[in-house]
């Protein structure tokens, strides 16, 4: 299988590339910048034989597992080919249906109930485009075009680029959220532990898995590092949602037990998740729901 295509574009400074495997974004440069804000692996598989590693996939109709070990993590969405749709001078405009990723045996396609003839029909469609001030706007529209209500979840899986161990980086701007952190320190094995977001920094001191449920929209801050500026992520729900957003890095031996992350790469990254993965949701047949998500970075 031949490596995927991918489509690029310059307006107004600054630069993106994306490709129609998955729908992935794969690069943004802002203006005045000259490097990528987004990070990948350097050993992430090229062949479309499994997901990019980094850059910004698409998580629909699901994140992580929600029904089964069957379904593939994350969903189907970041795993099949998006036909293209409209490419300008600032954006790129792309489209999928559940349809084109039915399988025998399993007609839904992923998450939903394997059941012959499954009610569930979705289509997506996903805009990235440029400001006129050089920030990124990623919008992605779900319709349900199925008579019969949707269960499903949606979500931007960010992959920022920082410097994870210097003394100026951290996630701020969740404070106050509900927290659920998967890895709590020193409870190996006993479970997950449950909180509020105090007003300090989220920083990485170990492996980082962290869900934050709030009210409303999701603005986030990251401080990259080493004096490398500040990363914005604003994401807001058409029809009006209460937006998650997960905190994630792998941290040491993590990163070594995966094949498609550089041993060291947890030192590089930060990824900063914003969704709707609040439990299932439900999507009324003949219906829209769009996530927007509008990134900006300041020296």
């Amino acid at each position: 299988m031949s490596e995927y295509e991918v489509i690029c574009v310059e307006y107004a400074g600054a630069k993106f590339s994306i490709t129609t495997f998955g729908g992935h974004l794969l690069t943004y440069i802002p203006p005045n910048q000259s490097s990528d804000i987004l990070w990948c692996s350097s050993c992430h598989k090229k062949d479309m034989s499994k997901s990019i590693r980094g850059g910004v996939p698409v998580c629909f109709p699901q994140f992580g597992h929600v029904h089964d070990k069957i379904s593939p993590q994350h969903g189907w969405a970041r795993l099949q080919k998006w036909t293209l749709l409209e490419s300008t001078e600032r954006s790129v405009t792309m489209t999928i249906t559940s349809a084109e990723n039915q399988k025998p045996g399993r007609p839904d396609g992923g998450m939903w109930p394997a059941n012959e003839g499954c009610p569930y029909r979705a289509r997506l469609t996903l805009t990235v485009s440029l400001t006129d001030l050089g920030a990124l706007s990623y919008v992605m529209k779900i319709k349900n075009e199925s008579s019969v209500s949707m269960p499903y979840q949606m979500l931007f899986h960010n992959y920022f680029s920082v410097h994870a161990e210097a003394e100026d980086f951290g996630v701020s701007g969740l404070s106050g959220y509900e927290a659920i952190d998967t890895q709590p320190r020193g409870r190996e094995g006993m479970g997950m532990d449950y909180g509020t977001q105090g007003e300090g920094k989220i920083v990485v001191d170990g492996e980082v898995d962290r869900i934050f449920h709030g009210k409303g929209p999701v603005l986030a801050s990251i401080a990259r590092g080493g004096g490398e500026g500040e990363i914005s992520v604003e994401v807001t729900a058409e029809p009006a949602k209460n937006v998650s957003c997960v905190v994630w890095n792998p941290y040491v031996e993590k990163a070594k037990g995966m094949g498609d992350f550089d041993d060291d790469g947890w030192k590089g990254m930060i990824c900063v998740e914003p969704g709707l993965i609040d439990g299932l949701q439900m999507l009324v047949g003949g219906e829209e729901q769009i996530l927007k998500q509008v990134i900006k970075f300041s020296k």
